[in-house]
């Protein structure tokens, strides 16, 4: 099977660049009318308007000079990556997963073996150019209810691809003999098809929020947008949050402008912005790393589905969002009280921290840990076996087999009580290979039980792990 390499991006002169926007059609214009705000709700004098009613928003098209609605934004435009396509041909065996480097990466085989996969389907609509249905990597995996943004009809069909690698990453059906395995492994994700971008790759934000409202409609979990522009709306800005408050975790790509200029809807308040990295772990030299983006994820040589039942390798954050989108999906199937804050928190409190090493002027960011990740929402501290019985005054001593490279107790080691509150006002000290924890001065309380944990990440001065990790469970005799 020909695999051809793509990227969202152009070579010029061996550097790499995102490409412009691409020109709109002759499109009629649109406005944006928020239908929440009391100075925005007056239309009885304009007629067709259309009601998006799950974002509490409007939009109108004025009729041939009918003045746009009071109060109203103008839609702006939205676009897709283009793809640069070097014509390099590479012939696999049917064994494609070996090239999905982001798996082995990200320890998703360990994460697949301990998922659900007997659970209610999670739904995650992909807001994109469509996508090719009969593909058989995806057609066991499409939710009902695809819809056209652009047209009002159920005609996804995809002549760009982009849709189409996007959804393969998050959910191609996997140990199916055939192609690859997406992100959700074979736990019940379902795709929920939205197109919103034309066949040239543009849209507008209009288009955009019309397809977003749908997806609520139809109680899509998660909204994956790999598309957007440097243009703020504030349209979007309330559609999103709004979104967010309905209980959808809404993921996008933060851009290949290689800067650190804002790109929407990623920018958004209530938006997961992802970033992209390498399979070294860096920061992609094109991934534009604002202070609005969350979290990075594997973007670069990614092996995905592609239209009339083929396969590419794609580059681009376009491709790293949906990375954790698939991984959140899996998440959400797991543990479906998780919210969006939750989500994104527990991303921001256990990715990697890296420091940028490349000639970028890009600072630190936070790359997606998924095991770190799982575990920190999937492990009940409470089901750890017994409960040890200590005295109020107790004193924890934590002993390694040789001294801890750390400089503060506290950054490694907590305790919390069944309110999963820390406990206030412990001392502990470090003296040679051992940790002392004494107990807070009122003692611990007689009527709660606590959990003693110690991070899994501690390492020797040498840079090699010590402990697996400590979980114990103790309360007052």
């Amino acid at each position: 099977m020909n695999m051809t390499k793509n990227y969202a991006a152009a070579l010029s002169f061996g550097v790499l660049t995102a490409f412009a926007a691409p020109a709109a059609g002759a499109a009629e214009e649109q406005y944006i009318i928020d239908r929440e705000s009391s100075e925005r709700t007056s239309l009885t004098h304009h007629e067709n308007i259309e009601e998006l009613p799950n974002l509490g928003l409007a939009i109108h098209t004025p009729a041939a000079g009918e003045a746009p609605a009071p109060g109203s934004e103008k839609s702006v435009a939205r676009y897709t990556d283009f793809f640069f396509d070097d014509h390099e041909d590479h012939f696999f065996n049917d064994e494609y997963f070996e090239h999905q480097w982001s798996h082995e990466f990200m320890d998703m085989p360990s994460i697949w073996e301990a998922a659900l996969t007997d659970t209610e389907p999670v739904t995650v609509a992909v807001i994109d150019s469509g996508i090719d249905t009969e593909h058989n990597d995806l057609q066991n995996r499409l939710a009902d209810g695809a819809y056209n943004a652009i047209d009002d009809s159920d005609d996804v069909t995809d002549l760009t691809g982009h849709g189409t690698q996007v959804a393969g990453i998050i959910a191609a059906e996997a140990d199916n003999n055939f192609g690859i395995a997406g992100i959700a492994g074979t736990s019940p994700v379902e795709i929920l098809p939205v197109k919103v971008s034309e066949d040239s790759g543009s849209s507008s934000s209009a288009t955009m929020l019309r397809g977003v409202d749908y997806a609520l409609e139809h109680d899509a979990d998660i909204i994956n947008i790999s598309l957007g522009a440097p243009t703020f709306s504030d349209a979007e800005a309330i559609a999103m949050e709004r979104a967010a408050d309905d209980g959808a975790l809404v993921v996008a790509s933060s851009g290949n402008e290689g800067d650190t200029a804002p790109f929407y809807p990623a920018s958004h308040d209530g938006v997961i912005a992802v970033g992209s990295h390498a399979e070294d772990g860096t920061l992609s030299n094109f991934s534009t790393h604002h202070d609005q983006v969350d979290i990075v994820a594997p973007g670069e040589e990614l092996v995905t589905t592609h239209i009339q039942n083929d396969f590419v390798i794609a580059t681009g954050t376009s491709f790293a969002a949906p990375v954790f989108a698939g991984f959140s999906a899996l998440l959400l199937q797991n543990h479906e009280e998780l919210t969006y804050t939750d989500v994104q928190q527990a991303a921001l409190d256990h990715g990697q921290f890296q420091e940028q090493t490349t000639d970028l002027e890009a600072g630190p960011f936070s790359r997606l840990d998924a095991g770190r990740l799982w575990e920190s929402v999937t492990y009940d501290p409470w089901d750890n076996g017994e409960t040890a019985e200590v005295d109020s005054d107790h004193t924890w001593t934590i002993t390694f087999s040789e001294p801890p490279a750390i400089d503060d107790p506290a950054d490694v080691i907590e305790i919390a009580g069944s309110d999963g509150e820390p406990v206030e006002n412990l001392e502990m000290a470090l003296d040679g290979n051992e940790i002392h924890i004494t107990a807070p001065p009122a003692g611990y309380n007689e009527d709660e039980r606590y959990r003693l944990y110690v991070n899994d990440e501690i390492t020797n001065e040498a840079g090699e792990p010590l402990p697996d990790g400590v979980y114990q469970i103790f309360q007052v005799k």
